[in-house]
């Protein structure tokens, strides 16, 4: 935790691989507001181009029930330049 200024700020970082990645960023998401009860803002960077990349939101349904997660989402792409030299 961080505060400066009279503001709270919690940052959390994870470097994962996971299958139910958008369900993982909800239950961060909840996790925290239930303990601290404050504003949170999800950012997530992707490497690489994977199917993973395209996911923005967590959604379920249930009996007229409805809950939409959305987060922000960036990707990068580092640029490769050759290691070797001839």
């Amino acid at each position: 935790m961080d505060q400066r200024n009279g503001c709270l700020s919690i940052w959390k970082f994870r470097i994962e691989m996971i299958k139910f990645f958008a369900k993982r960023m909800f239950q961060y998401f909840y996790r925290i507001y239930d303990r601290h009860d404050v504003p949170i803002t999800a950012l997530v960077v992707f490497t690489g181009n994977s199917a993973l990349n395209k996911l923005q939101y967590f959604n379920r349904s249930f009996s007229g029930t409805r809950l939409t997660y959305e987060y922000i989402r960036t990707i990068y792409f580092p640029i490769l330049r050759n290691s070797y030299r001839l």
